[in-house]
C-alpha cells in the first residue's frame, strides 16, 4: 500500500507547518507519510529535529523543481527523552545577561528557562505572572526580595515562587545563575515595562533592509507598498518646493497645498508600515486554531475570515493614499520645471509600485473572507487601482516626452 501524500505547494506559507504536524501526529508508528512541496523544507526539517529528534526518519524521493517529495517516518509514538542542555556551561562565562536558555518545543505542558545576572545587576521589583514558579539557583549567590523580607541565594538553593507574588532578584559578586520551571501558560516578565518598540520608518536603511530580509512574516510587501507612498510623498513635496520662484506664483496656492498634503502623506504612509505588519498578527494567530471538529472548524474559518479583513486593511489605505498622492502629481507636473519633471515621474512610479504591490496583497486575501459586505468592498478597491495604473503610467509617458520636444 503507498504511504500517502500530503502536497502543501497551494496552501498559504502560514498554514503549511500545522499542518504537516497534525498529519504526522496521525501517522502510526512505523508508517510514513510522503510530503509533497515546491522547494526543499529545511526549516521545517530543523522543527522536526527540535520537536521529534531521533524518533522519525527524513528521506527524499524526489527534488525536482516544484516537486520535492520528502518520505516522513514515524519511528516511536512520542517525542524520545533527551538531554536539553549542559547547564554547567550556560551562562557561565560571566559574559551573558538575562535568558540564556529556555525551552523551545511546540508541544510542551511545561516551561523552563535559565536566566544569568551579571554581578550586581538586579531584576526589579515586580509581581509575578499568575502561576506558581520553581526556581534552582545553579551557581553563584544573590538576593531574592519579597514583600515582606529578603531571602539568600546559593547554588543549589531551590526556591517557590507563589503566583502573583512581589519578588526581586539582585546578583551577588559573582553573579547568578538560576533554572526556572513553570506551567506553559505566559512568558515570564523579568522587567516592569517592556522596551519601546522602535517604529520601522525609525531604523536605519541597513536595519530596516535586514529585517525585510529575514524570514518572517513582517515586514514583507505590505510595508514596502507602504514605504513606497512615503517616498513619492516625500519626492512630490520637494518638487513642490522647487516651484518657489517668480514664475510660478500664478500656482503658488496650488504649489504650497501639494507640499502641505505630501507631507501628510508621508507621515501617513510611514505609519501604515508598521500598521501593516501589526494587522497580520491575527491572521497568523487564527490559522493556528484548532479545526478537529465541524464546530473548531467553523471557528476558526470565521476567525480567518475576520483577520483578513482587518489585515486587508493597510493595503486598502495606502491604495487610498497612492490615490490621493496620484492626483498631486497630475496637478504637479505641468507646473514643474524641466529640470524637477524626473523627480515627478520618480514619484509616480512609486506610487504605481504601492498601488500594485497593495491589490496584489488585497486579492490574495479574498478567498478567505467569508463577509460578503467585505469581500465586494475589497473587490471594488482592487479593481479601481487598474484606473490607477494607468494614469500613472499616462503620467510617466507625459514626462518624457517633454524631452523629446
Amino acid at each position: 500500500m503507498a504511504d500517502p501524500e500530503l502536497d502543501v505547494r497551494s496552501m498559504r506559507k502560514p498554514d503549511k507547518h500545522p499542518e504537516i504536524f497534525r498529519a504526522y501526529a496521525a501517522v502510526p508508528v512505523g508508517e510514513s507519510l510522503v510530503l509533497v512541496n515546491d522547494h526543499d523544507p529545511r526549516h521545517l526539517r530543523d522543527e522536526f529535529e527540535l520537536e521529534h529528534p531521533g524518533s522519525y526518519s527524513w528521506e527524499y524521493l524526489s527534488t525536482e523543481p516544484r516537486d520535492w517529495r520528502i518520505r516522513i517516518t514515524k519511528l516511536a509514538s512520542t517525542a524520545l527523552p533527551r538531554i536539553l542542555a549542559d547547564t554547567t556551561a550556560l551562562g557561565a562565562d560571566g559574559d551573558a545577561a538575562g535568558v540564556v536558555w529556555k525551552v523551545q518545543m511546540r508541544e510542551r505542558d511545561l516551561d523552563s528557562n535559565i536566566i544569568a545576572l551579571a554581578p550586581g545587576q538586579t531584576i526589579a521589583a515586580h509581581t509575578g505572572p499568575d502561576l506558581d514558579v520553581l526556581i534552582y539557583v545553579l551557581a553563584g549567590s544573590g538576593g531574592l526580595t519579597t514583600e515582606l523580607d529578603a531571602l539568600a541565594l546559593h547554588g543549589g538553593a531551590l526556591c517557590w515562587l507563589p503566583r502573583r507574588s512581589r519578588r526581586q532578584f539582585t546578583a551577588g559578586p559573582d553573579g547568578l545563575r538560576y533554572l526556572t520551571v513553570h506551567q506553559c501558560r505566559q512568558a515570564l516578565t523579568l522587567t516592569p515595562t517592556p522596551p519601546a518598540k522602535t517604529r520601522l520608518a525609525d531604523e536605519t536603511i541597513a536595519a530596516y533592509l535586514g529585517k525585510l530580509a529575514e524570514r518572517s512574516a513582517a515586514p514583507a510587501g505590505g510595508a514596502t507598498a507602504a514605504l513606497n507612498v512615503a517616498h513619492a510623498a516625500a519626492l512630490l513635496a520637494m518638487s513642490a518646493r522647487f516651484c518657489d520662484g517668480p514664475k510660478h506664483a500664478g500656482h503658488a496656492g496650488t504649489v504650497d497645498m501639494i507640499a502641505k498634503e505630501a507631507d501628510r502623506l508621508r507621515r501617513a504612509g510611514t505609519a501604515l508600515m508598521d500598521a501593516d505588519g501589526e494587522a497580520y498578527g491575527p491572521v497568523l494567530a487564527a490559522y493556528q486554531l484548532p479545526k478537529d471538529t465541524e464546530e473548531q472548524r467553523a471557528a476558526r474559518s470565521a476567525a480567518i475570515s475576520a483577520a483578513l479583513v482587518t489585515a486587508s486593511g493597510p493595503g486598502a489605505e495606502v491604495i487610498a493614499a497612492a490615490a490621493r498622492l496620484l492626483e498631486l502629481a497630475e496637478l504637479l507636473q505641468p507646473i514643474v520645471d524641466r529640470s524637477i519633471a524626473p523627480d515627478v515621474a520618480a514619484a509616480v512610479e512609486a506610487i504605481r509600485a504601492a498601488v500594485g504591490t497593495s491589490a496584489t496583497n488585497v486579492a490574495a486575501n479574498l478567498s478567505g473572507i467569508a463577509d460578503p459586505t467585505a469581500r465586494d468592498r475589497l473587490t471594488a478597491t482592487v479593481a479601481e487601482t487598474h484606473a490607477l495604473e494607468g494614469r500613472a503610467s499616462q503620467v510617466i509617458e507625459t514626462v518624457r516626452a517633454r524631452y523629446s520636444e
